[in-house]
């Protein structure tokens, strides 16, 4: 992903869902810092956000031909039907209105190509990362509500088969109080509170994440 972070997560997503040669969408790509893990493995890709600023800043790196990206929601027809082998949501389900899930998962569905696969990767319930979400309004704040209930939308689509569930950690490290700031942008306490929470963990906070593999219906 980026020099502060260390996973294992997009090498098993890859191993899991057999991206090698196949052609990939990436809905949620944000900034495209893992658009640029997952095309070590796959042929093409195509990610989008509905946020311009990221996919501007994204655009501003040197990408291969065989990634596009593109400004934009699931939740709007983008795409003409089986035009994917993969769709990967990268923690992404859970910031789409409750409202909507079910259409962006039905979206999904429609342009993947026979025998496709739709890949969840989405905030597990443990890791400091979390506690600092919580105690601090750090990144996105607390968005377990909705977490749970993007679980319950995908498990229960009726258009969705399951394949398997398994979980990872990331790492993220913050040598300096400035870099937990660029990166979590904490709305409650401050600098002192901060620092003690960063060495409690030894300037390194750890997420759990969960991904989940379907097949269609």
């Amino acid at each position: 992903m980026n020099r502060l972070t260390t996973s294992n997560v997009v090498p098993r997503i890859a191993e899991s869902a057999s991206l090698s040669g196949k052609k990939v969408l990436e809905v949620g790509c944000g900034k495209g810092f893992r658009t640029a893990e997952l095309l070590r493995y796959c042929s093409s890709l195509v990610a989008i956000d509905p946020d311009k600023g990221a996919i501007a800043w994204a655009t501003t790196g040197k990408w291969p031909e065989t990634v596009a990206f593109q400004v934009g929601s699931i939740t709007d027809p983008m795409f003409p039907k089986a035009s994917f082998d993969v769709v990967i949501f990268t923690l992404s389900l859970h910031h789409i209105p409750e409202a909507h899930m079910g259409l962006a998962i039905h979206n999904a569905v429609s342009v993947l190509k026979p025998e496709g696969k739709i890949v969840f990767l989405e905030p597990g319930s443990e890791g400091s990362l979390l506690e600092a979400e919580l105690l601090f309004g750090a990144g996105d704040g607390d968005e377990r509500t909705q977490r749970n209930f993007a679980y319950e939308v995908m498990t229960t689509h009726p258009r969705l088969s399951f394949r398997k569930e398994f979980y990872e950690e990331e790492r993220f490290r913050y040598p300096n109080i400035r870099l937990f700031r660029e990166h979590l942008t904490p709305k409650l306490g401050g600098i002192e509170e901060w620092l003690r929470f960063l060495v409690k963990h030894n300037l390194e906070l750890t997420a759990k994440r969960r991904v989940d593999i379907f097949g269609v219906k």
